[in-house]
């Protein structure tokens, strides 16, 4: 019997790079088709696909985008995929802008995303990957809300200590009725 872990999980994905190197470790096609780890696969699956990138392991980028709700799993931590992306090869980037999931997420039509891999254009695919990061480009990213960390421009300027309570109320929902911090 399997059980969820990310070790099992980071050793399967590396596996796929370099068998030879983890002969012990499960291969990833075997955890992803086991029932507890596609049940819990969405807590680590953010984790699992950066690192997967980060360690150049293409078939388990491929397989772990082609797992059905994926562009929905990622949702919450794209940008951190991106930003992962962009640290990346050109070949990576080039591999994740043609998956679905990756696509999904980013506000570009269908005729859009054909145009550039079929162009190989990998200046202009890192620079919409960089845009998705820009917090003045929220409009690419397919989500609701603002963005965590970088607050929407209010049309009066704030000042550092509501800069900062403003970041620090997106990231604590359970504190958004503190008025202020009393001595």
């Amino acid at each position: 019997m399997l059980s969820f872990d990310l070790i099992t999980l980071e050793h399967a994905i590396l596996k796929t790079k370099n068998p030879l190197e983890y002969p012990n470790a499960v291969s990833l096609d075997t955890l992803l088709s086991h029932s507890d780890y596609q049940s819990n696969l969405p807590e680590g699956q953010h984790y699992a696909l950066r690192l997967a990138i980060r360690e150049q392991a293409y078939k388990a980028v491929d397989s772990l985008l082609s797992l059905p709700n994926m562009s929905q799993s990622i949702t919450p931590s794209f940008n951190l995929i991106i930003r992962e992306a962009l640290d990346s090869t050109d070949d990576m980037v080039y591999l994740l802008a043609r998956q679905p999931a990756i696509q999904a997420n980013i506000n570009r039509s269908t005729d859009q995303w054909i145009g550039l891999i079929e162009k190989k254009d990998i200046t202009e695919i890192r620079s919409l990957f960089n845009q998705v990061l820009s917090p003045s480009n929220d409009s690419l990213i397919n989500h609701t809300g603002k963005h965590r960390f970088f607050p929407q421009a209010s049309s009066k300027p704030q000042t550092l200590a509501e800069t900062v309570y403003e970041m620090f109320t997106s990231c604590m929902p359970s504190f958004n009725g503190l008025n202020g911090f009393n001595d």
